[in-house]
């Protein structure tokens, strides 16, 4: 019985599915817009992201580079070294999302001690400033300082020691976003009072015996009755003899829930632990960004982790020893990472830069970007690397090259080192550190 005969025999009950292409299930329209996304233009695709509410810094270079901004519930890694800019479009960051978001508070979990609060008070002021007229109510600077101390009352620093500390932090973040937000003070004072119940009337006394006790007995029942007040409500506030402190004035409450996270810095507190024991460190790094990233995504935060980045030492050759003729020991060695050479991740091949736990961090990031410090412009760049000798030893920001940076004219350098959404790996911005706090282009 061939296969055709068999098909007719059976019921249609019985019959097998036909197969359905998948080009069936997608209209015309749906193709045409998945088209229209994948080939068009990097700009125009991060003007629609930046109308979805992206964080952007407002610099067009490094908002380009990121897409329009970062995107909510996305947990960001910025590495690079010391002074290369990282701290300032951190910074910057933590400024937009807090001019962005009148009621939305921030959490800064600092493990160096090194957190300068006063450059995030100049990078707030120097935004203001920046604000265009129409769209801010910022009159002269007097005013921006003012509105910039305010906005610094709802940044949360939370100052610990260890990577413990921070698994501490991060558990009282989530408490905070777990808790029932409640009506603010202001919003339950001017509630409609409730209707009281009318006070009930007094019954007359009955007297059996004679009806003129009664009469007499009533007249003195109404006449020494106190009057009747109604019952104290127990849910009714107080009234307030002054205004409630640190309200807002549109009635936001006194403060609003974490919507920005930043640690600073990672590598700081896991570092000591790498190199008494690589194993343990690596687990509890790896429960700790777990943690992190469930905390990011489940409640549509940005998360964003200062690491740090180096330029590797150059292998040592191991040297021959002769054998030792005293007795073996049996105490036990510490655990050390692995010796391996790391190619470095930029895009620049004088940037020899490579940031740090990068064997664990990439899979749990939705986004890294390398700052580093680059030479401005053609003549910048032949002073920097004359002066650095070799580019491989010294070149790109190394130790070699930082004693001609006040004489050249730097920028810091952006780039995108793995994104796991939109593939823009390779995509890199300029920017330049003001001398008022804030960042400006280059």
């Amino acid at each position: 019985m061939t296969a055709q005969t068999l098909r007719q025999t059976l019921s249609p009950q019985t019959q097998s599915a036909e197969p359905i292409l998948a080009s069936s299930l997608l209209s015309d329209e749906d193709l045409d817009g998945i088209l229209d996304f994948t080939l068009s233009d990097k700009p125009k695709a991060s003007k629609l992201r930046n109308k979805k509410g992206a964080l952007a810094i407002g610099l067009k270079s490094v908002d380009d580079a990121l897409g329009g901004g970062l995107r909510r519930a996305s947990l960001v890694c910025v590495s690079g070294e010391v002074g290369s800019g990282q701290v300032g479009l951190s910074l910057s960051l933590l400024a937009s999302h807090l001019l962005d978001h009148p009621t939305s508070t921030a959490a800064v979990i600092d493990t160096t001690g090194n957190l300068d609060v006063l450059r995030i008070y100049a990078t707030l002021a120097s935004r203001l400033r920046k604000t265009p007229p129409q769209q801010s109510d910022v009159i002269d600077h007097a005013d921006a300082e003012d509105i910039a101390a305010k906005i610094l009352d709802r940044v949360k620093i939370m100052r610990v020691f260890d990577l413990e500390g921070i698994v501490e932090a991060v558990g009282e973040i989530r408490e905070g976003l777990d808790q029932v937000p409640t009506p603010p003070m202001n919003e339950r004072l001017e509630d409609p009072p409730r209707p009281t119940e009318e006070p009930k009337k007094i019954s007359k006394t009955v007297i059996q015996d004679s009806e003129d006790e009664e009469d007499e007995e009533d007249e003195m029942l109404f006449e020494s009755a106190p009057k009747s007040q109604s019952p104290p409500n127990p849910d009714a506030a107080p009234p307030l003899s002054e205004p409630v402190k640190g309200l807002d004035k549109e009635g936001a409450g006194p403060q609003g829930k974490v919507g920005f996270v930043l640690v600073d810095n990672i590598a700081h507190v896991i570092s000591p632990v790498l190199k008494s024991n690589y194993i343990h460190a690596n687990a509890l790094l790896t429960a700790l960004l777990q943690r992190l990233t469930h905390l990011t995504h489940t409640y549509s935060l940005i998360t964003i982790l200062l690491n740090r980045a180096s330029i590797p030492r150059a292998p040592t050759q191991p040297s021959s020893t002769t054998p030792s003729t005293s007795k073996p020991s049996f105490q036990p060695q510490p655990q050390v990472p692995p010796q391996q050479s790391i190619a470095p991740p930029s895009i620049f091949a004088s940037n020899l830069a490579v940031p740090a736990l990068g064997n664990v961090l990439p899979m749990y990031l939705d986004m890294h970007l390398l700052v580093s410090k680059m030479p401005r412009g053609k003549a910048d760049a032949r002073a920097w690397y004359r002066d650095a000798g070799d580019v491989r030893s010294g070149g790109g920001g190394g130790s070699a090259g930082r004693g001609v940076v006040k004489r050249l004219q730097m920028v810091s350098v952006v780039e995108v080192l793995s994104e796991r959404v939109e593939g823009r790996v390779g995509d890199w911005g300029v920017f330049v550190e003001d001398l008022d706090g804030g960042v400006g282009e280059a």
